[in-house]
């Protein structure tokens, strides 16, 4: 799924709708790509190594002992190819995730922008599933396309029952915190960022919830919570303007370099 990146003119027939900049998605490939590929290369240079330290001794003359030796190098790959596969559909599965949650931002009314995966720096540190500018405030929105039965319990997200790995909370609250550094290094005055974790299945419950600060839904309220119920930019036009300007710049600068 392709979104264009409105930075300009955006044609008559979308004027209608939220402003659009980014492809949705990329981030999670681009990096998906680059972290299964590490333990493929890493078998290979070791692979290398095994064989030039291997080869020179004479029990690896030895047909045994060289059948042995590829065997293990054949199993150690099948293994690295395997798990890099397995890894690679997840983020895979996270990008489709943050395609159906910019097609969902992509009808947001006029006066919204809409930011897919921005990164705030070149080391790749703050990069967004989506930034959302408009009438009702600046939200922080983390996508997640998990499978399973999602549920609050206590004031935590389970997934059939247990913990995930990392805490989806703190994750887009850790985001919205990176935004509000960024935006306090060029505007005296900061507006009010609501993190926003929106979960791309049909698995989490009809509404949303609030939970230490987190909004919290499934893309079936997300217009209702960006635009129904949001109210964090009232009396703050002028500074979620120049927020806006920081940020297109922002987008310009990555296409450029």
């Amino acid at each position: 799924m392709c979104y264009r990146c409105f930075v300009s003119e955006q044609p008559e027939q979308l004027k209608d709708y939220a402003r659009v900049y980014g492809s949705p998605g990329e981030g999670a490939r681009v990096a998906g790509m680059f972290r299964v590929m590490w333990p493929v290369l890493t078998f290979l240079l070791l692979t290398g190594y095994v064989l030039g330290v291997a080869l020179p001794l004479p029990m690896a003359n030895s047909k045994p002992a060289a059948g042995i030796l590829l065997l293990l190098l054949a199993a150690a790959l099948g293994y690295a190819v395997r798990w890099s596969r397995e890894r690679f559909k997840r983020f895979v599965k996270g990008a489709r995730g943050e395609e159906e949650t910019a097609r969902l931002l992509s009808v947001l009314p006029a006066g919204y922008h809409v930011f897919h995966s921005l990164q705030l720096d070149r080391t790749g540190a703050g990069d967004f599933d989506h930034i959302v500018i408009g009438p009702a405030g600046l939200f922080v929105i983390e996508t997640k396309n998990w499978s399973g039965d999602i549920r609050i319990q206590d004031g935590t997200i389970l997934v059939d029952g247990e913990e995930p790995d990392r805490s989806p909370l703190e994750q887009v609250k850790e985001e919205a915190a990176a935004l509000r550094d960024w935006i306090r290094e060029r505007e005296k005055v900061v507006p009010e960022i609501c993190p926003v974790l929106c979960f791309a299945s049909d698995r989490f419950a009809a509404g949303f919830h609030v939970v230490d600060g987190v909004v919290i839904c499934g893309g079936h309220a997300l217009h209702q919570v960006l635009v129904k119920q949001g109210d964090f930019g009232r009396g703050l036009d002028g500074v979620l303007t120049r927020v806006l300007t920081s940020l297109e710049a922002q987008v310009a600068k990555g296409r450029d370099e």
